[in-house]
């Protein structure tokens, strides 16, 4: 079971990275990552490592304006957790100037370092139809 402290880092993890996405930092969130996070896009390659991941999140073309995201399920022991977590992203493309709502969900796990640091190793998502 998750310790007060450990449901504490993972939330500031969590605004953390809405925070750096909704900078246009995406790839800088790779710091809150394992070495050897793993990236499941729907429908695509996973994406392994820091250096893919951020390429992969700096693709250019599109802006996030805004990030709603709610904790739904956070659980796990001292080592390793998992945050299951609804979103609402819009984004516009900077070509066409056309704006987009994507919800869905997504799920992370985690791992907590030898340092006690908790950091993210695998990513994935659905979009809602």
């Amino acid at each position: 079971m998750l310790t007060e402290e450990a449901i504490a880092a993972i939330t500031s993890l969590h605004h953390e990275w809405i925070r750096r996405e909704q900078t246009g930092a995406a790839g800088a969130v790779v710091d809150l990552c394992t070495d050897d996070v793993v990236l499941m896009p729907p429908g695509q390659a996973p994406v392994i490592g820091r250096a893919p991941v951020a390429e992969w999140l700096d693709q250019p073309g599109l802006e996030v304006l805004s990030i709603g995201c709610e904790i739904r399920r956070l659980r796990g022991d001292a080592s390793v957790a998992y945050k299951l977590a609804s979103f609402r992203t819009t984004m516009r493309d900077r070509h066409t100037g056309r704006t987009q709502l994507v919800s869905g969900s997504h799920l992370w796990v985690l791992e907590r370092s030898a340092e006690g640091q908790w950091l993210v190793g695998f990513v994935t998502w659905s979009v809602d139809g």
